[in-house]
């Protein structure tokens, strides 16, 4: 327990960010991101020309035999539906047409832009002594068996019965295969935007919460913008940075970095990936080295000039280790020509909890999500997780994850002099810009969700690209 000479400063609580659902008229906003699709329709339907096409097309790969499944599943999506749960956070599902203002094409058949993995080389793949490598073989050349029907669809679904379950996850320690990943990394490297289904999803009862996710990830995916940030701070970019040790080869190691671009609304423009020869491990982690540190920061300035016309007026970049002092002076040499940048390291693991409290004594309900806790001169406690007062509905409380004791991000200045409190509201907002879900929010902010996402498939990818990517190929 602290005594009275080390009390800690006073908390703040920031509200609920607002998202916004028209780029034009500034009043359509709403924090809560599924009853503002449902009422104002998507970013980008206000558009023009459509950054969506309608419809949006569908592609197929699955296992012989298990298309009829998936397609009544997806063909759900045209359909109304409500939650069944006591939470009324999920607004009803009207159907995709209704809410997107474009509808989705399903595809039926071997006519459509459908390709089957025959059943008896994915059932004798998993007996083998490597299956995940096989039925990888296999997903792989039954993906390249579409490209030539490539213009026919905009995003390739994959369904993966549950009999295939040995080889989503294999491995531990030295050898990771995911599945996810894996697949991933295939369709990334092609160009193809791609959604994974499995079973859980097909079978989990609360159909409305599952299709307002898929709907949300669709959308996206095939370049529509659900919702960006309403009243940001114009002229900034944010930038996620994910360091991931790469084989190549039989005994040469690369570290392989990660470099997610967003612009001031919190939209992903593109990525990096940046490949390091000469780099540090401290405490297991690996660090860039000060020159390669300034060569990716010059990078990806570039890639928000080309897709902005200009040079920021600010730049904040998050990663979830500290910055080494050649990481710091590397930047410096890149980012010193602009009016302001920011490093700040976010952690998510850290020793510190709090419990709400009511007159000394502890209360039934989390610690308000937004709670800012500051703990030095440049380093302040950020609870992304907690209770959302008011927001699904007024005066009640609202824990997204329903049980348990929410723990804070613990965020460390490196490099900047934006206000503590500034600092906290940008994350707390980009906590609520992940398009691949319908949740309120992240615990934590797209800038770090996205990288470390990306550093995870980049792992399995067999080459690396030195041109951007467009983040909707890793969603």
């Amino acid at each position: 327990m602290l005594g009275v000479n080390h009390r800690l400063p006073d908390y703040s609580l920031l509200g609920e960010p607002e998202l916004s659902f028209d780029p034009v008229g500034g009043s359509k906003s709403d924090p809560h991101p599924l009853r503002g699709l449902a009422s104002r329709g998507p970013y980008s339907s206000k558009l023009s020309p459509a950054r969506v096409g309608s419809p949006i097309r569908l592609a197929l790969i699955t296992v012989e035999g298990h298309g009829s499944a998936v397609r009544d599943y997806l063909a759900s999506l045209q359909g109304r539906h409500t939650s069944p749960a006591k939470s009324s956070y999920f607004p009803p599902f009207e159907g995709f047409g209704s809410v997107f203002k474009v509808d989705v094409q399903v595809p039926q058949g071997r006519r459509d832009a459908v390709a089957l993995i025959p059943a008896q080389e994915a059932e004798e793949a998993l007996t083998g002594s490597e299956p995940e490598r096989v039925f990888l073989g296999l997903i792989e050349s039954t993906v390249r068996s579409l490209l030539l029907r490539r213009t026919e669809f905009d995003v390739l679904a994959f369904y993966f019965p549950s009999f295939l379950s040995p080889v989503f996850r294999v491995g531990g320690g030295a050898y990771d295969f995911d599945l996810h990943h894996t697949t991933k990394a295939i369709t990334a490297n092609l160009g193809i935007p791609s959604q994974l289904i499995i079973d859980r999803s097909i079978e989990f009862q609360d159909r409305c919460s599952v299709l307002w996710s898929l709907s949300v990830a669709l959308f996206a995916k095939a370049g529509g913008i659900p919702w960006k940030l309403s009243g940001a701070r114009t002229g900034t970019a944010y930038i996620g940075l994910s360091y991931v040790l790469r084989t190549v080869g039989e005994r040469r190691t690369v570290l392989t970095c990660c470099s997610q671009v967003f612009d001031d609304e919190g939209h992903g423009l593109q990525f990096l990936l940046f490949t390091a020869d000469d780099f540090t491990v401290i405490a297991k982690n690996p660090f860039l080295k000060k020159t390669d540190m300034r060569r990716l920061m010059l990078k990806t300035l570039d890639v928000y000039v080309r897709q902005a016309g200009q040079l920021p007026k600010r730049l904040v970049v998050h990663k979830t280790t500290h910055f080494t002092r050649e990481e710091r002076e590397g930047a410096a040499e890149a980012l010193g020509g602009l009016d302001d940048y920011e490093l700040l390291q976010v952690q998510e693991e850290t020793a510190w909890s709090a419990v709400k409290g009511a007159r000394r004594y502890p209360t039934p309900y989390p610690v308000d999500r937004g709670t800012v806790l500051p703990i030095s001169k440049h380093s302040y406690l950020l609870w992304t997780q907690g209770d959302a007062q008011g927001l699904v509905e007024p005066g009640r409380s609202y824990y997204q994850e329903g049980k348990g004791i929410p723990f804070p991000l613990l965020i460390t200045q490196h490099a900047g002099s934006t206000p503590l409190l500034d600092s906290a509201a940008e994350i707390l907002s980009l906590t609520k810009m992940n398009w691949n879900t319908g949740r309120l929010y992240n615990n934590l902010p797209v800038t770090i969700k996205s990288a470390s996402t990306l550093g995870k498939i980049a792992k399995f990818m067999p080459s690396i690209s030195p041109s951007p990517y467009q983040f909707r190929m890793f969603m």
